[in-house]
This record gives C-alpha cells, structure tokens and sequence, in this order.
C-alpha cells in the first residue's frame, strides 16, 4: 500500500496539482511499491493522463492504473524488445502502449518520450517520481519547476533535499507551510 509521508494539505495539494496538468508520470518502482490510481480523488478536477516509464514492461498485470475505470488514460512507454505476450494483455484492456528504441545505457530516451507526448497532444507533465525518474529528469535539465513536499517523518532514502540545493541551476521562488510541511518551489535558471 501506498505510504504519504506528507500530511492531509499535502496530499490535497498534490491532488490539486495533478488536476491542472495535462498528466502525471512516474517509473515502473513507483507503480510495483506503491501501485497508486494516479486519479485526482483529493479534491475536484479532471484526471491527468497517466504515464509510466517501464522499459522491460514489468509492472504487474493487476496494478491499479491497468484495471481502473478509463484505462485508454494510461499510457505506457516501453522498449522495442517488449514482450508481445505482455503487450498483448495489456492493450487488450484498453491501455495505449508506446514502444521506443533504449539506447546504448538500456533506458528510455526521456526527450524522445516528450517530443511523443508533444505529438499526443500532451503540453504539461507533473513528474511525480520515484526517486529515479525525477533525478533523470533534473540531471537532464528536462524541468521548469521543482516542487519539495518536506515532512517530518523520514522512511529510507527518498529524493534528497540538500542535493536539490546544491544544484547551481536553480533559483528558490518560494517556501511555505503545509499543515506540518514546507513545500518548496525552484524554479530553473535559463542562460542567456
């Protein structure tokens, strides 16, 4: 089961959030550990279209975002050698697949999954993780705003909030409390 570290104004907010984007993408771990609907349930809004990095196409057939009530609302992107069996069963409830070419690192090109969802239509992603898919998208510059949810609670690892500090390319717009959290927004420093 899913474990929100963050309080009830968090959640609702990232609920908020999730409404006002055009979709929301996490990593293949996120859906395995903490299988989530990715539906706004918080608060009223639409629901975002529901995008998962998953390379070798491993989440498992009874995740919740492939047995949910619109499921043409998520999209997987995988790589070419995909399995077709699991493709296969997939589509067949109706949930869109996109197969893509993994480079020589095996990952999925993070800009080729863009200029995808720029065909699709797609004009804002809210990345909501894990830990590395997020940290993907900082190392490549591929982001216009960090948001930090910071509880008090602490659970493993997580995203490190001093190694989002110690980036050079970032400009802190704003901080504020959230019930018992702060919430933290950077905003990336374009070059001239």
């Amino acid at each position: 089961a899913q474990t929100w570290l963050t309080g009830k104004k968090s959640r609702e907010y990232v609920h908020r959030l999730r409404s006002e984007f055009d979709s929301v993408l996490v990593g293949a771990n996120t859906i395995k550990i903490d299988d989530p609907l990715l539906t706004v349930r918080e608060v009223r809004g639409r629901n975002p279209v529901r995008i998962i990095i998953d390379g070798k196409l491993s989440i498992p057939i009874k995740s919740k975002v492939l047995n949910i009530s619109d499921p043409e609302q998520t999209w997987i992107f995988t790589s070419e050698t995909a399995g077709e069996k699991k493709i296969s069963s997939i589509t067949e409830r109706r949930v869109k697949i996109f197969q893509l070419e993994s480079g020589s690192s095996k990952k999925l090109d993070l800009r080729k999954i863009i200029q995808e969802l720029s065909i699709q239509k797609i004009s804002s992603v809210l990345v909501e993780g894990g830990g590395k898919i997020f940290n993907q998208f900082i190392e490549q510059n591929l982001f216009d705003e960090i948001v930090v949810l910071q509880s008090p609670k602490k659970l493993g690892k997580g995203i490190s909030i001093q190694n989002i500090k110690k980036m050079k390319n970032l400009n802190l717009l704003r901080s504020e409390k959230l019930g018992r959290d702060i919430k933290l927004v950077y905003s990336r420093k374009y070059s001239d």
